[in-house]
């Protein structure tokens, strides 16, 4: 029983037999937590390490995704700092279309009043415009064209 587990001397102190069981029983509850307490801190440190392992792959997964924000930064100010670079082409692209069209405006009326007064010179009036318009025939036998390598070496294809 549990007063085997006492030692003979500890008995020898002790007066009554009621002491005696008193004592086995507060060794035994002793013995009892120290097995608790042995196993809960083999738990404790089980999660300890797993605590540890989560942490280092977290830890791992900011500094990735610190990095991909970095790379994502650089990648949307190259991408802002295009879109400045189209805007402002765009402007300068729309500010000579403007001049263009009012320029293809003032030739639209000058040709206009050619038509108008049958004016036979000027643009679209001239012999070889009419000479043009006439041989626009094209003999194939008569095409060669000469090709260069970037040797400098000519291929001819007829």
């Amino acid at each position: 029983m549990v007063a085997s587990k006492v030692t003979p001397q500890t008995l020898k102190k002790l007066c009554y037999d009621k002491c005696i069981i008193a004592f086995a029983n507060i060794k035994e509850v002793n013995e009892n937590i120290r097995k608790n307490v042995q196993i809960s801190e083999i738990i404790l440190e089980k999660l300890k390490r797993d605590f540890k392992t989560r942490f280092v792959e977290k830890d791992l997964e900011i500094s990735s995704l610190r990095h991909k924000v970095s790379i994502t930064n650089d990648q949307l100010q190259t991408m802002v700092e295009k879109y400045q670079n189209c805007k402002k082409e765009l402007e300068s692209i729309q500010i000579t279309c403007e001049r263009w069209v009012k320029s293809c405006n003032g030739y639209e009326v000058n040709l206009e009043k050619q038509r108008k007064n049958h004016v036979k010179f000027g643009v679209g009036f001239r012999k070889y415009d009419q000479e043009r318009q006439t041989n626009t025939s094209i003999d194939s036998e008569m095409i060669e064209i000469i090709t260069t390598t970037s040797n400098g070496e000519e291929i001819k294809i007829t």
